[in-house]
């Protein structure tokens, strides 16, 4: 089984946070020949991007492989570490008059973008969290709401707190998601942009996700600590009501403040 029971985590993390799509994992490779050699991973022939990759996995259940040869995009190539960001690429001139009206803006978009630095890579994976295809992912991902994001991030710091931040790039939410976790291993919380929400298939009411799988490990027992014995402390949470009378009801959760 190696290092996760892969069914295992699958299953809790449904039970706690009742997903409504898979949870998935995704991995970076430095050689495309490492990540084909993986059993049960799909490399397909058309072009694709991660953000598309990523949404066949969590609707899909797909594990899917791609190549810098995959990418339709040389910005996607080059802003997930597959290719030198060039003097073209940081002039932004194709983001101008889409997203930015001038081209300073749209460059400042570019320079804030996660840096790899050096790093180069040749392959992308992602695959189904419950498969055990990919063995020692970068990161878990998870399309949520916002109280499923909620029970999570507050469940992954109830044994050692920590003060979570995130990030708002704008157009080119892998960069504030899986990139940002895999290059600062800090879990990631996007709103979702044109990419993931055309391509990648996340639901309008949903962003995404990303944890190291450390992360997903706190989050779960932290759950399980929140839960024992206090069955209203749970997702979804019952809705006390606008109207409710607090005298009558006090609120558990807040008992001994």
């Amino acid at each position: 089984m190696g290092k996760y029971n892969w069914k295992d985590i699958h299953d809790r993390l449904m039970k706690h946070y009742r997903l409504r799509t898979l949870p998935i994992v995704l991995k970076y490779y430095e050689k495309k020949e490492d990540m084909l050699a993986v059993p049960g991973l799909a490399h397909p022939e058309n072009l694709c991007t991660p953000c598309l990759a990523v949404g066949q996995a969590v609707a899909l259940g797909s594990a899917v492989a791609i190549t810098s040869e995959n990418f339709n995009t040389n910005y996607c190539r080059a802003a997930n570490g597959f290719a030198a960001r060039d003097e073209k690429w940081y002039s932004a001139e194709p983001y101008l008059d889409r997203w930015s009206q001038n081209l300073g803006s749209a460059q400042a978009h570019h320079k804030a973008m996660t840096d790899w630095g050096e790093t180069r890579h040749e392959g992308f994976a992602v695959a189904p969290l419950e498969s055990g295809i990919i063995e020692d992912p970068d990161c878990c991902l998870m399309y949520v709401n916002p109280e499923q994001a909620f029970w999570i991030l507050t469940a992954s710091v109830n044994v050692e707190y920590k003060k979570r931040t995130f990030t708002f790039l704008g157009e080119s939410t892998c960069s504030d998601s899986w990139m940002h976790t895999v290059t600062t291993g800090e879990p990631g919380l996007a709103i979702g942009s044109n990419g993931e929400r055309v391509f990648g298939g996340l639901p309008h009411d949903e962003m995404i996700l990303t944890l190291p799988m450390e992360d997903v490990m706190r989050s779960l027992e932290g759950m399980e600590n929140i839960r024992n014995g206090r069955e209203f402390l749970a997702y979804p949470m019952p809705g006390y009501g606008s109207f409710g009378d607090i005298s009558r009801t006090p609120n558990p959760a807040f008992e001994g403040f």
